[in-house]
């Protein structure tokens, strides 16, 4: 069961399947196009694939805790980008 539970919840992250008519459907083939992500595989036509650093600059640290994140952007600050960065549209703004 909890393979199976993994294997639909990748199905649905990589785009394999859609829902249509509140019911998930697998795309078809026509709807696909090769990633050249070895790992990924075939996604959406309609998706854009790229890595995070050809998108923005990414520093990596340690976690800042929330009352220590600078809410408003200025010199010498980095945005700390969390799940609300990701728009209707999967691309990465500030809401």
């Amino acid at each position: 069961m909890e393979e199976a539970k993994k294997s639909l919840i990748s199905e649905v992250v990589t785009g394999k399947v859609k829902v249509v008519d509140g019911e998930m459907v697998k795309r078809q083939p026509e709807e696909m196009k090769d990633s050249g992500i070895e790992w990924l595989g075939m996604v959406p036509k309609e998706w854009k694939v790229a890595t995070f650093r050809r998108v923005c600059k990414l520093k990596q640290g340690l976690q800042i805790d929330k009352s220590k994140r600078f809410i408003e952007s200025g010199p010498n600050r980095y945005t700390y980008i969390t799940i609300k960065y990701l728009n209707s549209n999967n691309m990465l703004q500030p809401t």
